[in-house]
Protein backbone atom coordinates (compact mmCIF):
# COMPACT_ATOMS: atom_id res chain seq x y z
CA UNK A 1 0.00 0.00 0.00
CA UNK A 2 2.79 2.44 0.82
CA UNK A 3 4.44 1.81 -2.59
CA UNK A 4 1.20 2.71 -4.34
CA UNK A 5 0.92 5.94 -2.38
CA UNK A 6 4.56 6.79 -3.09
CA UNK A 7 4.16 6.09 -6.82
CA UNK A 8 0.96 8.12 -6.91
CA UNK A 9 2.69 11.02 -5.18
CA UNK A 10 5.65 10.89 -7.57
CA UNK A 11 3.27 10.77 -10.53
CA UNK A 12 1.45 13.85 -9.29
CA UNK A 13 4.60 15.95 -8.83
CA UNK A 14 6.53 14.80 -11.91
CA UNK A 15 5.11 17.32 -14.42
CA UNK A 16 5.20 20.36 -12.12
CA UNK A 17 8.75 19.48 -11.10
CA UNK A 18 9.79 19.14 -14.74
CA UNK A 19 8.24 22.51 -15.64
CA UNK A 20 9.87 24.26 -12.69
CA UNK A 21 13.22 22.66 -13.55
CA UNK A 22 12.97 23.83 -17.17
CA UNK A 23 12.03 27.34 -16.10
CA UNK A 24 14.98 27.49 -13.71
CA UNK A 25 17.33 26.02 -16.30
CA UNK A 26 16.29 28.45 -19.06
CA UNK A 27 15.36 31.46 -16.93
CA UNK A 28 17.76 33.89 -18.63
CA UNK A 29 16.59 32.88 -22.10
CA UNK A 30 12.94 33.17 -21.03
CA UNK A 31 13.60 36.56 -19.45
CA UNK A 32 15.35 37.79 -22.61
CA UNK A 33 12.46 36.59 -24.78
CA UNK A 34 9.93 38.37 -22.58
CA UNK A 35 12.02 41.55 -22.67
CA UNK A 36 12.02 41.44 -26.47
CA UNK A 37 8.26 40.86 -26.67
CA UNK A 38 6.83 44.33 -26.99
CA UNK A 39 3.82 43.74 -29.21
CA UNK A 40 0.91 41.46 -28.53
CA UNK A 41 -1.99 40.61 -30.82
CA UNK A 42 -5.40 39.60 -29.63
CA UNK A 43 -8.87 38.96 -31.01
CA UNK A 44 -10.63 41.42 -33.32
CA UNK A 45 -7.41 42.91 -34.71
CA UNK A 46 -6.38 44.07 -31.24
CA UNK A 47 -2.70 45.03 -31.14
CA UNK A 48 -1.11 46.26 -27.95
CA UNK A 49 2.41 47.56 -27.55
CA UNK A 50 4.41 47.89 -24.36
CA UNK A 51 6.47 51.02 -23.86
CA UNK A 52 9.70 49.50 -22.49
CA UNK A 53 10.91 52.73 -20.86
CA UNK A 54 7.64 53.11 -19.02
CA UNK A 55 7.69 49.44 -17.94
CA UNK A 56 11.20 49.86 -16.50
CA UNK A 57 10.10 52.97 -14.63
CA UNK A 58 7.04 51.21 -13.17
CA UNK A 59 9.11 48.20 -12.10
CA UNK A 60 11.70 50.46 -10.43
CA UNK A 61 8.96 52.34 -8.58
CA UNK A 62 7.40 49.04 -7.51
CA UNK A 63 10.72 47.83 -6.13
CA UNK A 64 11.27 51.09 -4.27
CA UNK A 65 7.80 50.83 -2.73
CA UNK A 66 8.20 47.06 -2.11
CA UNK A 67 4.86 46.62 -3.93
CA UNK A 68 3.54 43.12 -4.62
CA UNK A 69 4.13 41.75 -8.12
CA UNK A 70 0.40 41.66 -8.87
CA UNK A 71 0.12 45.39 -8.16
CA UNK A 72 3.14 46.18 -10.36
CA UNK A 73 1.65 44.05 -13.15
CA UNK A 74 -1.63 45.93 -12.85
CA UNK A 75 0.22 49.25 -13.09
CA UNK A 76 1.99 48.04 -16.23
CA UNK A 77 -1.31 47.09 -17.83
CA UNK A 78 -2.91 50.40 -16.88
CA UNK A 79 0.01 52.70 -17.70
CA UNK A 80 2.50 51.12 -20.10
CA UNK A 81 0.30 49.30 -22.58
CA UNK A 82 -0.11 51.42 -25.68
CA UNK A 83 -2.95 50.88 -28.15
CA UNK A 84 -1.70 52.21 -31.49
CA UNK A 85 -5.25 52.97 -32.57
CA UNK A 86 -5.73 55.21 -29.57
CA UNK A 87 -2.52 57.05 -30.42
CA UNK A 88 -3.70 57.57 -34.01
CA UNK A 89 -6.96 59.05 -32.76
CA UNK A 90 -5.17 61.33 -30.31
CA UNK A 91 -2.77 62.52 -33.01
CA UNK A 92 -5.68 63.12 -35.39
CA UNK A 93 -7.30 65.42 -32.84
CA UNK A 94 -4.11 67.31 -32.00
CA UNK A 95 -4.47 70.98 -32.91
CA UNK A 96 -8.17 70.69 -33.78
CA UNK A 97 -9.51 73.71 -31.89
CA UNK A 98 -12.99 73.46 -33.44
CA UNK A 99 -13.21 69.68 -33.06
CA UNK A 100 -13.34 67.00 -35.69
CA UNK A 101 -16.16 64.77 -36.94
CA UNK A 102 -13.94 61.65 -37.02
CA UNK A 103 -16.16 59.77 -39.49
CA UNK A 104 -13.32 57.42 -40.41
CA UNK A 105 -12.80 56.47 -36.78
CA UNK A 106 -16.39 55.55 -35.99
CA UNK A 107 -16.25 52.19 -37.79
CA UNK A 108 -15.70 48.81 -36.11
CA UNK A 109 -11.89 48.98 -36.41
CA UNK A 110 -11.38 52.19 -34.41
CA UNK A 111 -14.63 52.44 -32.45
CA UNK A 112 -13.47 50.45 -29.38
CA UNK A 113 -10.38 52.64 -29.10
CA UNK A 114 -12.41 55.81 -29.50
CA UNK A 115 -14.83 54.64 -26.82
CA UNK A 116 -11.91 53.77 -24.54
CA UNK A 117 -10.40 57.25 -24.96
CA UNK A 118 -13.75 58.81 -24.15
CA UNK A 119 -14.20 56.67 -21.04
CA UNK A 120 -10.67 57.60 -19.88
CA UNK A 121 -11.51 61.28 -20.28
CA UNK A 122 -8.96 61.97 -23.01
CA UNK A 123 -11.51 62.71 -25.72
CA UNK A 124 -14.94 64.29 -25.44
CA UNK A 125 -17.84 64.40 -27.88
CA UNK A 126 -19.76 67.64 -28.23
CA UNK A 127 -22.20 68.77 -30.95
CA UNK A 128 -21.20 66.03 -33.40
CA UNK A 129 -17.46 66.58 -33.04
CA UNK A 130 -14.65 65.09 -31.00
CA UNK A 131 -12.21 67.19 -28.98
CA UNK A 132 -9.04 66.47 -27.02
CA UNK A 133 -9.29 67.16 -23.32
CA UNK A 134 -6.36 68.44 -21.26
CA UNK A 135 -5.65 64.85 -20.26
CA UNK A 136 -5.65 63.80 -23.93
CA UNK A 137 -3.27 66.63 -24.88
CA UNK A 138 -0.92 65.56 -22.09
CA UNK A 139 -1.01 61.96 -23.36
CA UNK A 140 -0.19 63.09 -26.91
CA UNK A 141 2.64 65.26 -25.62
CA UNK A 142 4.03 62.37 -23.58
CA UNK A 143 3.91 60.12 -26.64
CA UNK A 144 5.31 62.59 -29.17
CA UNK A 145 8.20 64.08 -27.16
CA UNK A 146 10.41 60.97 -27.27
CA UNK A 147 9.73 60.66 -30.99
CA UNK A 148 10.64 64.29 -31.65
CA UNK A 149 13.82 64.01 -29.58
CA UNK A 150 15.13 60.99 -31.54
CA UNK A 151 18.07 61.62 -33.85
Amino acid sequence: MSWAILLGFLGNIAWPAAVVSLILLFRTQISDAIDRAREFEGPADLKLTLDPRHVEQIVAEGRAENAPASEVAQRIVEQAVVDKRELRILRALLGEQTGRAMHGYRGPFYRPSLDSLMSEGMVQFNQGKYFLTDKGRAAVREHLMPLLNEK
